[in-house]
């Protein structure tokens, strides 16, 4: 089981907001003029086009110089490069007490999705995992059906919830917000303890 925490999302919802409210993105200047604001035309195109590869250029440099090639990543490999640790990021963690949560995947979805396939799942990538019902669901089939002996779950989310989470008083305990900010992240991370504790994930 694996986690990968993001805010992104958070930063595009607000650029899409203000495109809305009718903000005007300010037009780079010409070649022969300076330019008043802080990026070049090439800054522009990747900012504001859906047809642009790579916009993020240290992105691309990383990319560039890392092994991208198609396989299937160990748990080891994924944290090291995301966490640049050998350390578990579940290590000290002290796990927060179970809330009831009944998530929207059903074993029935994932009978259903393994009828579609033609092998057995060896990475699966789950956007969007809230405090972990559905991950759990997901990492006992991995767990069970992976040809290889274990399979891989990643996990990303903001974990800073939507807006219904922070406007609906029925998700105030959930979010258990301290000092302004919520303990979803904190909440997954213990039920995936709790999941591998009790032998249900690894």
């Amino acid at each position: 089981m694996f986690v990968c925490k993001g805010r992104r999302s958070a930063l595009f919802s607000g650029l899409v907001l203000l495109l809305a409210a009718g903000f005007t993105p300010p037009q780079p200047a010409a070649a022969d003029e300076e330019s008043p604001v802080c990026f070049r035309r090439h800054d522009f195109d990747a900012m504001f086009s859906a047809h642009t590869h790579h916009p993020d250029r240290q992105l691309a440099s990383y990319l560039r110089h890392h092994n991208t090639s198609a396989h299937y990543p160990t748990f080891q490999e994924i944290h090291k490069t995301l966490f640049h640790t050998d350390i578990s990021i579940y290590h000290g963690f002290q796990p927060l007490a179970p809330v009831p949560f009944k998530g929207g995947v059903r074993p029935a979805t994932i009978e259903f999705l393994r009828s579609m396939l033609k092998r057995p799942v060896q990475f699966m990538v789950e956007v969007g995992s809230f405090i972990g019902s559905s991950a759990a669901l997901f990492g006992k089939h991995l767990l069970q059906n992976a040809s290889e002996p274990h399979g891989l779950l990643l996990c990303i989310d903001t974990w800073d919830g939507d807006i219904n989470m922070w406007l609906l008083e029925s998700f105030v305990g959930k979010m258990g917000l301290q000092h302004g900010s919520p303990v979803l992240y904190e909440r997954f991370l213990s039920r995936m303890m709790a999941e591998v504790a009790s032998g249900s994930l690894s």
